[in-house]
C-alpha cells in the first residue's frame, strides 16, 4: 500500500467527500456486467513527464485566453497561484508558488475538494476555497487580485460549508457558488448554492442531491439526484426553482457535466458517468434528452473522473480507467484515457504511458504545442507525496 503522505498524510475517504459520495453506487455492480467488445484505440508511444515538486496536486486552471494561472492548496492550508510554461506544458517553478493567496485554508481531502476559480465581471477571476475556522469549523472563503494583491476575506453566514465550485461565465455580473453544508449537528451534509455577493443561501431540492456543476452560460446547475433509489440526471434552474429530470434510463448517473458542443452547433449537451463503468453522452432532440453516444473504459473496467473539454473544434472526454470501483482506492493502477463523442467516428487514446501506477484527478491544459492532461500520480521516491506528471494525447498544435 502506497503510504498515507502520498495524499498528504490525510486518510483518503472523508464523509464531506464531494466526489467520493455521488460514486459510492458503484461498488454494487458486478465487474463481469462490464466485458464488452471495444472498438480499436490508439496509445501513447510517450512517457508521462513530472513537471512539479513532490505534494502538488488537486489544482485547477483558469481556462482563459492566454492565462496560464493555476490555483492550489498546500497540505498546510496555503493557497497558491502557480504557472505553466506555454512553450514546455511544464509548472515554472516546479513548486508551483509563484504568488501566495492566502493562508488558513483546508487542503481538499478533509472537505473534498481544493480551491477553485470563480468568475466575476468586478474582479475577474476569483478564488473560492474552505477556511479553517475558529475551532477548526468549516467556511467558504473568497478572494479577489487587486493590483498585485490577493484580497482574502470569508463570507458571513458560511459556517459549517466548504468544497465551494464556483459559476465560470466570464463577465458575469452575478457569479454564485456551489458547496456542501453540514446541518442538524453535523449528523447531515447537503448540497447548497448562494450569490458571492449575499448571505442568504438555499438547499438543493431532491432526494439525496449531490455533484453541483454550474451550466456554462445559464444560471442552472447540473446535479444527480435519486429517483426510487436510483440517482439519475437532473438540472436546477436557480430563477424558476425548477428540478428537472434529465435522465431515466438504466443506470446509477453520477458526475453530470454540461459543455457546448461544436459538433452541434454549440448546443448545450451533457455527459454523466453510468455505474462508474462508461460515459453517456446526451442531446436534447424535440424536447426530450437522449442518449447519443456511450464511452467505454478501453482499459480496465471502471471509469472516473471524467469532464468534457472542447479542442480545435472537436469534443473530448478525459477520464481515468482501473479495475477499482471505489473512488478512494490509492493503491490499485490505472491509465488516463481521452475519447471523442462522436459515434461516426469512434476516438479513444491512451495518453498515459503503459507504466504500471496510481493516476488520479485529470485536468486539462493548453499551451502553445497543444494540449496536454495533467494529473496525480507517485513519483520514483515511494518515500515523497505525489507529483504532478503530464501526458500528450496528441490532438495537435491549436489552431
Amino acid at each position: 500500500m502506497l503510504p498515507k503522505k502520498w495524499f498528504g498524510g490525510f486518510a483518503a475517504s472523508s464523509s464531506w467527500g464531494r466526489y467520493v459520495l455521488p460514486l459510492a453506487l458503484a461498488a454494487l455492480v458486478p465487474p463481469a456486467v462490464f466485458h464488452l467488445t471495444r472498438p480499436a484505440a490508439g496509445q501513447t508511444t510517450q512517457s508521462d513527464v513530472q513537471v512539479s515538486d513532490p505534494g502538488l496536486w488537486d489544482m485547477e486552471f483558469t481556462h482563459l485566453p492566454g492565462d496560464n494561472r493555476f490555483v492550489w492548496a498546500t497540505n498546510g492550508g496555503q493557497v497558491w497561484i502557480g504557472t505553466v510554461d506555454l512553450n514546455t506544458g511544464n509548472f515554472v517553478p516546479s513548486s508551483g508558488k509563484v504568488t501566495k493567496v492566502t493562508s488558513g485554508a483546508y487542503a481538499p481531502i478533509p472537505v473534498g475538494n481544493g480551491p477553485e476559480w470563480v468568475f466575476s465581471a468586478e474582479h475577474g477571476p476569483e478564488v473560492a476555497y474552505t477556511v479553517k475556522g475558529p475551532n477548526g469549523v468549516r467556511q467558504l472563503g473568497l478572494a479577489y487580485l487587486d493590483g498585485s494583491q490577493w484580497i482574502a476575506s470569508t463570507l458571513a453566514n458560511s459556517d459549517n460549508e466548504a468544497a465551494p465550485i464556483g459559476s465560470l461565465d466570464v463577465d458575469d455580473a452575478n457569479p454564485r457558488l456551489a458547496y456542501t453544508k453540514q446541518i442538524l449537528n453535523g449528523s447531515a451534509i447537503k448540497e447548497y448554492w448562494r450569490f458571492t455577493d449575499s448571505s442568504a443561501d438555499e438547499q438543493m431540492p431532491g432526494d439525496g442531491t449531490q455533484g453541483l456543476r454550474w451550466v456554462p452560460g445559464m444560471q442552472a446547475i447540473g446535479v444527480n439526484s435519486k429517483v426510487n433509489g436510483q440517482r439519475q440526471a437532473f438540472l436546477y434552474d436557480i430563477n424558476s426553482k425548477q428540478f428537472k429530470q434529465l435522465t431515466a434510463d438504466s443506470g446509477s448517473k453520477t458526475s453530470v457535466f454540461f459543455w457546448q458542443a461544436p459538433e452541434y452547433n454549440n448546443e448545450l449537451l451533457f455527459m454523466t458517468l453510468i455505474n462508474n463503468a462508461n460515459v453517456g453522452i446526451y442531446r436534447q432532440i424535440g424536447g426530450q434528452w437522449q442518449r447519443i453516444y456511450t464511452i467505454q473504459p478501453q482499459s480496465y473496467h471502471y471509469i472516473e473522473s471524467p469532464e468534457p473539454f472542447v479542442y480545435n473544434g472537436k469534443s473530448y472526454v478525459f477520464m481515468v480507467t482501473k479495475d477499482n470501483p471505489d473512488t478512494t482506492n490509492r493503491t490499485d493502477p490505472s491509465d488516463v484515457w481521452i475519447a471523442g463523442i462522436d459515434a461516426n467516428t469512434r476516438f479513444y487514446k491512451q495518453c498515459s504511458d503503459s507504466t504500471k501506477k496510481v493516476r488520479k484527478d485529470p485536468e486539462y491544459f493548453v499551451t502553445n504545442k497543444g494540449l496536454y492532461i495533467y494529473f496525480s500520480a507517485p513519483t520514483s521516491d515511494p518515500s515523497q507525496p505525489a507529483a504532478q506528471f503530464r501526458c500528450d494525447p496528441g490532438l495537435g498544435a491549436p489552431q
